[in-house]
């Protein structure tokens, strides 16, 4: 309730109303499926959940795929700003990839915002629609990421976080040559997962000096990663248990590569930090991206020096407001 009152805006009874609807229709949609093995997991039964869950996952569906495309998750009055912002700089920026935008039902995005990006090639999906033919154990958060990489209509896929700015044509980096090597690009954080993590032990992985993954922006093929993909999104439907030791989705991306196996790279240089932003390469040194991650695009908008292009997202901003009165019809 509190996520959905500060994301769309809403009253706190309101938000405590729809977190409860949303609560019954996920208990009565826990149907069986490949992301469903088993129910609440433990220490003692994790490992073999994940090592059961790969046996038993089929082989990529070859010819359902199609393309490339970028896929963000931005619903709620919010993100749909944030996601204002970072679209039409995509454009600007030379991107002609089609986008899909998911969000969780129609509390979140109404149709008036859909026809608001519509001109740019964005096609918006509910996530709540799709659940009902891809049913999981649980769809909470930030596993709406994982979901929605898993069933965009791509077969070659860029993730964005909505609050993440491109400064380059994104299209050049499924041509980056670590991408093109193993099917999947990762940007690294800060910091990585702790050596004194109890997930190495569970996951009986050895631990490996390197930084944790920074999921504002991923490169994902699906053939290639499509092992690793599913156990991603398996680790997410078990939020309630891997969230104890991992920070989200991003630490899931990076345990379930290692246990799939499955090959990635990892942008060598190290993020650049702004106050309030995190800055990131591609695979030769240059700057590509500016994820708001702290300093959100929010109606007192905190000015970052050095942060490129900000002048044009104010004026994308204020486009906006003019454009549509921060309101979702569903909850008038």
């Amino acid at each position: 309730a509190v996520e959905l009152e500060r994301k769309l805006g809403l009253s706190r009874a309101r938000a405590i109303s729809i977190a409860h609807s949303q609560l019954l229709e996920m208990r009565r949609e826990r149907l069986p499926s490949n992301h469903s093995i088993s129910g609440e997991l433990d220490d003692t039964t994790a490992r073999n959940d994940l090592v059961q869950f790969l046996d038993r996952l089929g082989g990529y569906p070859s010819g359902h795929y199609r393309g490339r495309g970028i896929v963000l998750c931005a619903g709620g009055t919010r993100y749909f700003r944030y996601a204002w912002v970072c679209i039409n700089m995509l454009r600007r920026m030379g991107c002609r990839l089609p986008i899909e935008m998911w969000h969780f039902g129609h509390y979140e995005l109404d149709e008036f915002m859909t026809e608001l990006v519509r001109p740019l090639d964005v096609t918006t999906v509910d996530a709540l629609r799709v659940r009902k033919h891809h049913p999981i154990r649980l769809l909470l958060s930030y596993a709406i990421k994982p979901y929605a990489l898993l069933y965009s209509s791509f077969e070659e896929v860029l993730l964005l976080d909505a609050d993440n700015v491109p400064l380059i044509n994104v299209e050049t980096l499924f041509d980056e040559p670590g991408f093109r090597g193993s099917g999947s690009l990762f940007w690294p954080d800060e910091a990585p997962i702790s050596a004194s993590n109890p997930i190495w032990r569970i996951c009986n992985l050895p631990y490996r000096e390197e930084p944790a993954f920074e999921s504002g922006q991923m490169v994902i093929a699906k053939p290639a990663s499509w092992r690793a993909l599913n156990l991603t999104m398996h680790m997410n439907a078990h939020s309630d248990y891997f969230y104890q030791y991992l920070q989200g989705d991003k630490d899931c991306f990076q345990i379930a590569w290692r246990v799939a196996c499955a090959p990635y790279s990892l942008i060598p240089y190290p993020m650049k930090r702004l106050a309030g932003a995190m800055c990131q390469h591609n695979s030769y040194g240059r700057l590509v991206f500016q994820h708001r991650n702290d300093a959100k695009w929010d109606r007192d908008n905190q000015r970052i020096p050095g942060f490129v292009h900000e002048d044009e997202c104010l004026a994308l901003l204020d486009e906006l407001d003019r454009r549509w009165d921060g309101r979702i019809a569903t909850h008038e």
